[in-house]
């Protein structure tokens, strides 16, 4: 193998090493990584091996490495780096940012030219984020048709608060039976009473099926899946001995927050739970757990929409009752 050839190789090695190693950092050590885009992902450390080895072998011919040399050494130059910095400046500002070039052309050829580029490249921006776990979303718990970012390269994007700890805090020493469903409300939490969001139809992801039921209906289906979630998540974590709890962190942002914590076995083992919370008048109440970067909401909004896709309302709720006799949270 020739020697330039062992070069290029080298430096799309390092360079497919270097975005690897910001994936795993970004995405929190894939925490925050989706699996189902996993083949972009594979696709995008390819192209940037093929990209940085077809430029290593052109900066290795010898017109193309004498020039690439003395041009730096040109720019670099004492007596002219400082006019040379500005001067790239406004090369890059006016040339390619702005493209002033085709605006002195024609306006509309300009407008044109800025909104397919600014585009393609808000849309890599985006795009590459969520590819790579740097970027991370959710819905809102009452408008799901709406998302809000929550992290970018794994940092929460807004300050941490310190209210949400006084609430779980108290929480934790609410008796056995408070943790029981409370108007129309079964998730694994301190206070149902007065800390926990009712888990409505609509969190789930069928809104549109939500406002053609009925109030009987409605009230049929609070009623049979808050005995769902009791019967799964609260009677385990009710079931437990001498586990500890620890709250790791909080965080508000707006009429939203998010507690992380981790629960540690008798066995040594440790679990992650996070509690997202969504402020309703005075006070804060849970409308999602994550539990192992497993959302609920997520879960059962996916098992929802298939069934009610395929068979309809009345499927979903009679499916539900019978997974009250077997103690399963997959209703599928």
């Amino acid at each position: 193998m020739k020697r330039e050839v062992v070069k290029a190789v080298g430096w799309g090695l390092f360079f497919t090493a270097i975005l690897a190693l910001l994936i795993i950092v970004g995405s929190r050590n894939l925490s925050r990584f989706d699996a189902a885009l996993v083949a972009y992902t594979f696709a995008s450390l390819f192209a940037v091996f093929g990209i940085t080895y077809r430029y290593a072998m052109w900066l290795q011919r010898p017109p193309t490495a004498l020039y690439w040399r003395r041009g730096w050494q040109v720019f670099f130059r004492r007596s002219h780096f400082a006019a040379n910095f500005c001067s790239w400046i406004e090369r890059v500002t006016n040339d390619f940012a702005l493209n002033r070039f085709i605006w002195k052309r024609d306006p509309l050829r300009g407008l044109a030219h800025s909104l397919i580029m600014w585009g393609c490249i808000i849309a890599a921006a985006i795009t590459f984020s969520l590819v790579f776990g740097w970027a991370s979303f959710e819905s809102l718990p009452d408008q799901l048709q709406r998302y809000r970012a929550v992290r970018f390269f794994g940092f929460p994007r807004s300050g941490v608060g310190c209210f949400a700890g006084d609430t779980w805090r108290n929480a934790r020493h609410a008796p056995a039976h408070a943790r029981r469903r409370s108007g129309g409300c079964a998730i694994v939490c301190g206070r149902f009473s007065s800390a926990c969001a009712p888990l409505r139809y609509k969190r789930y992801g069928a809104f549109a099926h939500w406002q053609r039921r009925t109030p009987e209906e409605q009230t049929e289906f609070i009623k049979v899946f808050s005995d769902l979630l009791e019967q799964t998540y609260v009677d385990k974590i009710e079931s437990y001995n001498n586990e500890k709890f620890i709250y790791a962190n909080e965080r508000i942002d707006g009429p939203y927050a998010e507690v992380g914590s981790k629960m540690q076995t008798s066995k040594g083992e440790e679990f992650t739970i996070n509690y997202k919370l969504h402020r309703v008048g005075e006070d804060w109440r849970v409308y999602d757990l994550v539990i192992e970067n497993i959302s609920l909401i997520n879960n059962y909004r996916s098992q929802f929409n298939r069934i009610l896709t395929g068979s309809g309302f009345n499927e979903l709720v009679s499916r539900i009752k019978a997974k009250l006799s077997d103690k399963s949270d997959q209703l599928e």
